[in-house]
């Protein structure tokens, strides 16, 4: 059996909608991410809108292309919304 997060697991709307927000906040487009993880855009798509857990193995690619620890993405509530972050590169 693979390792699979559970959607639903984690802060409420899950792992799945902090990578979302995550993304969003810094505007960083799903299709680069899905790019560079090397996840088909529709089981991307799927995955950051609760449709689809993540595999672990997923989780972590995902997390490294964004500069972000698993841990830091679990405990993250739109930290850059609330003016707590930089903005980066992406958004500038």
């Amino acid at each position: 059996m693979k390792n699979v997060i559970n959607a639903n697991a984690m802060n409420g709307a899950g792992i799945n909608g902090a990578i979302k927000q995550y993304m969003n906040d810094r505007g960083i487009k799903y299709s680069h991410v899905a790019e560079k993880v090397q996840i088909p855009h529709n089981i991307f798509s799927n995955i950051i809108h609760g449709r689809r857990n993540v595999k672990a193995e997923e989780l972590f690619r995902i997390c490294d292309i964004l500069g972000i620890t698993a841990d830091e993405l679990r405990n993250y509530n739109g930290m850059y919304a609330a003016g707590k972050l930089p903005m980066t590169k992406e958004t500038a």
